[in-house]
């Protein structure tokens, strides 16, 4: 049963406690997170030993850990393993040049896992979805629905289910200038695109 009063008196203890936890955190974070990749990066003897980031990585807390993983995918040049907990393999085509741009990243001496995080909630903007977006993912669409036995017209069916509508295909048949019956061209099609 909960207990108001204990709660109360104990809570200016626990709240003092777990700001020292999390400003250790952040005190151990902030150095570790540009060493951790000056080692990986430009140690003769362990250039490209990733384990030193991946036991990092195992021990922080799920909340950190997210975030960490995707700090080191901004500036490792390593992919993940399949259930993206830890760091796989160096990617021949990436790594110099994420390499580089860590080095030069790194040149900043303010520069670390809390500024990046930082910067990237100022630079987080809702994503512009254009019509090559539509495009890509209705080529996806298409293909799965093939896989799963749909024909074209099943899937523009459950796109109809979905909120578009009979005057929608027929404004899209108009601007491409059809006639009812007409077959499509490549032509016509890519002025879709």
């Amino acid at each position: 049963m909960f207990n108001r009063a204990s709660f109360v008196a104990s809570f200016p203890k626990t709240i003092e406690r777990l700001g020292r936890v999390e400003k250790m955190s952040k005190d151990v974070l902030m150095p570790l997170s540009r060493d951790l990749l000056l080692m990986l990066h430009t140690d003769d003897k362990n250039q490209g030993d990733i384990g030193y980031i991946n036991r990092t990585i195992a021990v922080l807390s799920p909340a950190n850990r997210k975030a960490f993983m995707l700090f080191m995918k901004e500036f490792t040049g390593f992919s993940t393993n399949d259930d993206n907990t830890m760091f796989a393999k160096k990617s021949k085509k990436r790594y110099e040049a994420v390499q580089a741009a860590a080095l030069a990243w790194l040149d900043d001496p303010l520069n670390n896992f809390y500024s990046w995080i930082d910067r990237q909630k100022l630079e987080a903007s809702p994503t512009l979805i254009d019509k090559a977006y539509f495009v890509s993912a209705t080529k996806k669409l298409l293909v799965k629905g093939e896989k799963s036995g749909m024909s074209h017209v099943d899937v523009l069916e459950a796109m109809f289910e979905g909120g578009l509508s009979i005057n929608d295909l027929m404004a899209v048949v108009d601007r491409l200038g059809y006639e009812f019956g007409e077959t499509a061209t490549p032509e016509r099609e890519e002025a879709l695109l």
